[in-house]
């Protein structure tokens, strides 16, 4: 990663941090296009999912990969958290995955491939906890939700993991 990129990731990570305790506020985000939208406006999913898409995609993982270690988690977090609401202290662990997983692309602190995996899969699993009471006891529209949460989230990814495979195409050297 270059200085610029560095210093890029870094500033946008600052100015968008005091947001991410903000994000699941619990109130009225249920249904497909509550669901849908929240991804696109919680900045922890969007800083989240990019930056798993880039380290994810910069370490060689194919799409269906990725997909796999970020939203089968994501999916099994929320039907475990289905439960019950897990408060303040899951906002907090939310704010230290984000932070994390833009660290980790920073290539000297980046961990290997298996340690990667699991701090990813392990944050994306954090992240469905967080919406698990949306889920609504397993109801249609909370069913609903989790899956626009999750489709949505995948489109997030998408878009890091493909900037880092255009990004591999213009910089072979990398």
């Amino acid at each position: 990663m270059s200085k610029e990129r560095f210093y890029c990731v870094t500033f946008l990570a600052a100015l968008l941090a005091p947001g991410i305790a903000l994000a699941h506020t619990g109130m009225g985000n249920t249904g497909i296009v509550a669901g849908f939208l929240h991804p696109l406006t919680g900045w922890d999913h969007v800083l989240f999912a990019l930056a798993a898409g880039l380290w994810l995609g910069s370490n060689r993982f194919s799409l269906k990969q990725g997909l796999a270690t970020i939203l089968s988690p994501l999916m099994a977090g929320m039907l475990i958290g289905a439960n019950g609401s897990h408060g303040v202290f899951m906002e907090v662990l939310l704010g230290v995955s984000v932070a994390t997983a833009v660290v980790m692309l920073l290539p000297r602190l980046s961990p290997g491939r298996l340690s990667g995996i699991a701090l990813l899969s392990t944050f994306a699993l954090m992240h469905g906890l967080a919406h698990g009471h949306e889920m609504i006891g397993l109801s249609l529209q909370g069913s609903l939700t989790a899956a626009a949460i999750a489709f949505s989230t995948g489109g997030i990814f998408f878009a890091g993991h493909l900037t880092s495979l255009k990004s591999h195409f213009l910089h072979p050297q990398r």
